[in-house]
C-alpha cells in the first residue's frame, strides 16, 4: 500500500500544537494503520499540553489515546482485525504484543508518536491498544471506552462498589472522569452521592446540560458531618487531597486516587489517619491486560444511558487548540474531536 500523508496535530511545546503533514510509513509487527473518525481530550493530555507530564524530552510529538477508528491496513502479526473493522483506540492493553513507538521523518525534524495517537486524519497504533467493536458503535460516545469509562468503571467493579447501595460517595472535580464516576453511582442506585467543584459556572453549567442534581454539591470547604465510605478524587492535587481527607470515615474507608497528579508531587498525610483506618488506594492496583475487562464493562457501559448526551461540544482538527484551550478553561467538560 502507498504511504498515507495526514494531517496530524503536533505537540511542539507547552500549549503548541502544530497542524502538519505526516506522511506516514507502512504498518510494522503488530501496527495498525487507522482512519480516525472521533478522539476525545481527558486529563492525560491536558497534561501533556501544559507541560506537567514530564513529556517534554518527546517533543515534538503526536498524541491522544482516547478515540473511535476504522482499520485501514494491519502490520505482520496482527491477530483478530482486519481492514474495514471499527475499533476502540485505548492506552490499556489488552494483550502484550506491543508495536512500540513510530519516529516519522518530516523536513528536518524527527515527529515521534508512541504506541498509540489520534490527534490526526491517520494514525499507525499498537494492535494491542485497539479493541474491536461494531460498525454500528462508531459513534462519539464510545471514545469513553478509550480511557474515561474504563478507569472510572474499574475502580467500581474492583472495589464492588457496584454492588453496594447503601454507601456514601464524594466525587472530587466533576471533569469528564468525576461526570463518568457521578452517572456510574447514579446507574448503580447509590443514594448519597455529593459532589465537590470548586468552579460555579461548572456546576451550573453541569446541572443545567447533564442532569446533576443541584443537591448533589458541597463546597469546597465544606465540613459536612457525613464521612464517606468513598472519596472518589479526580484532581488528585496535594492541595485537593489536604482539604478532603477528612471527609473520608475512619476503618475502612477509601481514598481513591483517579485523576494525575502532577509529576512527582508529593502529600502529606496526618499519622492518625493511617492509625485509624483510612485507606489511600490508587485506580490501578493490578498489572493486568483488559482483553477480557474491556467487553464486561462495554455491556454496562451500553446499558448506562446517561451517556448518549455526554458531548455537548464538537471540534474539526483544525481547531483543536480551541478545544484544549476550552477544556483548559471549564467551558466544556470533555471535546469530542470529528476528523
Amino acid at each position: 500500500m502507498k504511504k498515507i500523508k495526514s494531517r496530524t496535530a503536533v505537540l511542539f511545546k507547552k500549549k503548541k500544537i502544530k497542524l502538519i503533514n505526516l506522511e506516514l510509513p507502512t504498518p510494522l509487527r503488530n501496527q495498525v494503520l487507522v482512519k480516525n473518525i472521533y478522539s476525545s481530550i481527558c486529563g492525560t493530555q491536558m497534561g501533556e499540553w501544559l507541560g506537567k507530564r514530564n513529556n517534554t524530552s518527546m517533543m515534538p510529538n503526536c498524541f491522544g489515546h482516547e478515540g473511535v477508528s476504522k482499520v485501514i491496513e494491519i502490520g505482520k502479526n496482527v491477530k483478530k482485525l482486519k481492514k474495514d473493522d471499527i475499533v476502540c483506540v485505548s492506552w490499556i492493553k489488552k494483550n502484550n504484543k506491543d508495536s512500540g513507538g513510530t519516529k516519522i521523518k518530516n523536513a528536518k525534524k524527527i515527529i515521534n508518536a508512541g504506541p498509540v495517537n489520534n490527534f490526526s486524519d491517520y494514525s499507525l497504533i499498537s494492535q494491542n491498544r485497539l479493541y474491536k467493536i461494531k460498525k454500528n458503535q462508531a459513534r462519539k460516545k464510545y471514545t469513553l471506552m478509550g480511557c474515561a469509562f474504563l478507569t472510572a468503571f474499574n475502580i467500581f467493579y474492583e472495589n464492588k462498589i457496584h454492588k453496594k447501595k447503601n454507601i456514601n460517595i464524594c466525587i472530587i472535580g466533576l471533569g469528564g472522569l468525576g461526570l463518568t464516576c457521578y452517572y456510574i453511582a447514579k446507574y448503580f442506585g447509590i443514594k448519597n452521592i455529593k459532589c465537590v467543584e470548586i468552579n460555579r459556572k461548572k456546576t451550573d453549567y453541569l446541572i443545567r446540560n447533564f442532569s446533576v442534581n443541584k443537591n448533589s454539591f458541597l463546597a469546597s470547604d465544606h465540613k459536612t458531618n457525613i464521612k464517606f465510605d468513598y472519596v472518589i478524587d479526580c484532581v488528585a492535587t496535594k492541595e485537593v487531597f489536604s482539604k478532603n481527607i477528612d471527609k473520608l470515615k475512619n476503618f475502612g474507608g477509601k481514598y481513591i486516587f483517579l485523576g494525575n497528579p502532577r509529576f512527582k508531587e508529593k502529600i502529606e498525610i496526618d499519622s492518625w489517619d493511617i492509625v485509624l483506618g483510612k485507606n489511600l488506594i490508587g485506580c490501578w492496583n493490578k498489572n493486568e491486560f483488559f482483553q477480557k475487562k474491556f467487553y464486561i464493562f462495554l455491556k454496562y457501559f451500553e446499558k448506562i444511558k446517561f451517556f448518549n448526551n455526554f458531548f455537548q461540544e464538537s471540534y474539526n482538527l483544525k481547531d483543536i487548540n480551541k478545544a484544549f484551550n476550552d477544556l483548559y478553561l471549564g467551558r466544556v467538560i470533555r471535546p469530542i474531536i470529528k476528523h
